[in-house]
């Protein structure tokens, strides 16, 4: 029903027969002879790659058979979705979800430094086209409806400037990119992304950013805590965010 209009087809009962066979198999397989098809995937992803195929095939009439190996568990994107001062919007999403489906792509992340809501911070992604904790629930019953798993993909130290600027972040900057790590107000901010970002989400996998920190150590940090390592500084960081995505079971 989802990608009826869209790709021209509709359902009837007196329609062309269509068997779905699923098997345990890394490989899917469509055949039409005669007047029915019988498609056998793995996991729902692969049927509605091989609905494409068929709908590819169809027009030039006769019978085919055609098959694929299936040689990836996860295979799909990442969309930069907090670039300027607008998210694509839910439906575009949709749109998106629906071309990675007949793809056979399984995955979806929509990278976001700031654009999603976080409860109990307002002016996190203020006036920068934020997605609602509804939005994501919305997006995440469509692709999950597709086969596709969408993955919270959000920033936990740096590439936070259009969030960091504002007032209600003093004392909480490195720089005015990075987050002043050490400071426990800071792992109570982060556990409250990671929290907003997965909540509304099925999957218990998110991507926790971490690059193009610069200058750690180097603002701030260095003032309050004399210099450090680099790589130390990150590590300890690193272990105090897997401390937050071990405790919610992600």
């Amino acid at each position: 029903d989802i990608l009826a209009k869209e790709m021209n087809f509709y359902i009837s009962d007196d329609g062309l027969p269509v068997q779905l066979i699923q098997k345990k198999q890394n490989m899917l397989s469509l055949t039409k002879k005669g007047g029915q098809v019988t498609l056998v995937y793995r996991d729902k992803i692969h049927l509605f790659r091989a609905l494409g195929l068929l709908l590819e095939k169809l027009p030039a009439g006769g019978d085919f058979e055609l098959s694929e190996p299936i040689m990836f568990d996860t295979n799909g994107a990442m969309f930069d979705v907090s670039q300027g001062n607008s998210v694509m919007n839910v439906e575009h999403v949709k749109f998106f979800l629906r071309k990675m489906a007949v793809m056979g792509l399984n995955m979806l992340m929509l990278y976001t430094d700031d654009s999603y809501d976080v409860a109990e911070q307002p002016y996190f992604g203020y006036m920068r086209g934020r997605y609602t904790q509804a939005d994501l629930k919305e997006l995440d019953d469509y692709a999950y409806a597709l086969g596709i798993e969408l993955i919270p993909c959000i920033q936990t130290l740096a590439h936070l400037m259009d969030a960091l600027k504002w007032p209600c972040f003093d004392g909480m900057r490195d720089d005015e990119d990075t987050l002043l790590v050490g400071e426990e107000k800071i792992y109570t901010f982060i556990e409250q992304m990671i929290a907003a970002a997965s909540a509304p989400l099925r999957s218990k996998r998110i991507h926790i950013g971490m690059d193009e920190a610069w200058r750690l150590g180097q603002g701030q940090y260095l003032l309050k805590n004399g210099y450090q390592d680099k790589s130390v500084i990150m590590l300890n960081h690193l272990n105090r965010v897997l401390e937050i995505t071990g405790r919610l079971g992600l």
